[in-house]
C-alpha cells in the first residue's frame, strides 16, 4: 500500500483530479502541493500513482468502447452481448491477477502458495 492510499479520501480524490487535469504529469508540483497540505509524499510516489490511474482510466475507456461496439454489432442478440460481457470480465480479471502477482512479487512478505490458491478460489467462486 502506498502513502497515497493512506491519504484522506478528499485529498486523494483531489490529487487524482489534478493528475488527470495535468495529463498525468506534474509529479514535482503535485508532490509540493501535497507537502503544503501536510503530507510528505515523493514525486516518485506521485508518478507511480499517475501511472496506475492512467492504466485504470484507459482500461475503463477500452471496456466502454468494447461494449458500445458489441451493442452496435448485436443490438437484438442478448446471448452475444452476454458472451462479450463475459469476455470483458475475463480480461479484467486476468489483468487483476497479473497486478496481484506483480504486487506479491514486490512485497517483502510474499504471499504463500496456499494463500494465493485461496484467493484464486474466492475469485473463481465469485465469477461462477
Amino acid at each position: 500500500m502506498s502513502k497515497i492510499d493512506l491519504l484522506p479520501a478528499d485529498v486523494r480524490d483531489e490529487l487524482d483530479r489534478r493528475l488527470v487535469a495535468n495529463a498525468f504529469g506534474g509529479s514535482i508540483s503535485l508532490s509540493e502541493w501535497l507537502g503544503e497540505q501536510g503530507y510528505e509524499i515523493s514525486k516518485t510516489t506521485v508518478n507511480e500513482r499517475a501511472k496506475r490511474l492512467k492504466r485504470r482510466l484507459a482500461s475503463i475507456s477500452a471496456s466502454t468502447e468494447a461494449m458500445k461496439l458489441v451493442a452496435e454489432q448485436a443490438p437484438d442478440n442478448a446471448a452475444e452481448r452476454g458472451s462479450a460481457l463475459m469476455g470483458l470480465l475475463q480480461t479484467d480479471l486476468f489483468e487483476a491477477l497479473l497486478q496481484f502477482q506483480e504486487a506479491a512479487d514486490q512485497d517483502d512478505e510474499s504471499i504463500s502458495p496456499a494463500d494465493r490458491i485461496a484467493l484464486y478460489s474466492k475469485a473463481a467462486k465469485a465469477i461462477a
